[in-house]
């Protein structure tokens, strides 16, 4: 692997900051607060602006919104949008949430993009995939006590300067690949402490490529509105993974 290996993880580089940077992205967060049952208001701050009082009713199946006096909509899929300011609802379990966004934010609008190490084709690694014997799910915690399960795919097993490895990975909800959560050595001092994720194709004939060049930060590493699971305690490597994005220069 050489120039062509490098040009592919620049380009997709490119693809993540024009995802992070695009209208509604994570970029965009300005606030998350909680909705309680029955009627409450909710003052939404917004840098250098008035905040924005909403009058917001939950039922425990459906909740309303009241953007303006007589102005009562309810808050489905594709959210309300405000000018640029989007609400939409986020629910996790019994939790709901009103979710902020701000196309106009400066986080967004002053994002200069996020640092990382040189392109190492090294930690490009073909691993040994060792699946479970019967079908196995992993509960995913997050910050704050919800928590999302997902269908693993099994273990997948590499070797790091001779040293055995070895990462659970899960079956992505949305699309057909795998989704790891990792947390390594570096993430004391280099990477976000919380830990990385990282995307990767299906296996084929029991291996599966883990390119640790595209292992990205969360959510949270960029916003403190976002909610991010917790890394697994199986999935802390005792090795320094000197690859893909470092911690964000204001964290």
């Amino acid at each position: 692997m050489g120039s062509a290996y490098e040009d592919s993880v620049e380009a997709w580089r490119r693809a993540r900051y024009k995802r992070l940077t695009a209208p509604a992205g994570w970029l965009t967060l300005i606030g998350k607060y909680p909705i309680d049952r029955g009627a409450s208001r909710i003052a939404v701050a917004r840098e250098g602006q008035e905040p924005l009082d909403v009058g917001v009713t939950f039922d425990g199946a459906k909740v309303t919104v009241e953007v303006a006096p007589g102005d009562v909509r309810e808050l489905g899929a594709d959210g309300i949008s405000l000018g640029t300011v989007k609400l939409e609802l986020l629910q996790r379990g019994e939790e709901a949430y009103l979710r902020v966004k701000d196309d106009a934010a400066p986080t967004r609008t002053g994002f200069a993009g996020v640092p990382h190490f040189p392109v190492d084709p090294s930690w490009r690694k073909v691993a040994r995939l060792e699946p479970f014997a019967d079908l196995r799910e992993v509960t995913l915690d997050y910050e704050g006590g919800a928590s999302t399960t997902y269908r693993s795919a099994g273990v997948a097993v590499f070797d790091v300067d001779g040293r055995e490895q070895r990462l659970t990975l899960l079956h992505d909800s949305d699309q057909p690949r795998l989704y790891v959560l990792f947390k390594d050595l570096t993430s004391r001092d280099t990477t976000y402490g919380a830990g990385r994720f990282m995307y990767m194709p299906l296996p084929e004939d029991g291996a599966v490529v883990l390119d640790f060049n595209q292992a990205f930060n969360p959510p949270c590493a960029l916003t403190p509105w976002a909610s991010c699971p917790l890394v697994p305690r199986d999935n802390w490597l005792d090795v320094r993974v000197a690859a893909g994005e470092k911690r964000p220069e204001d964290h």
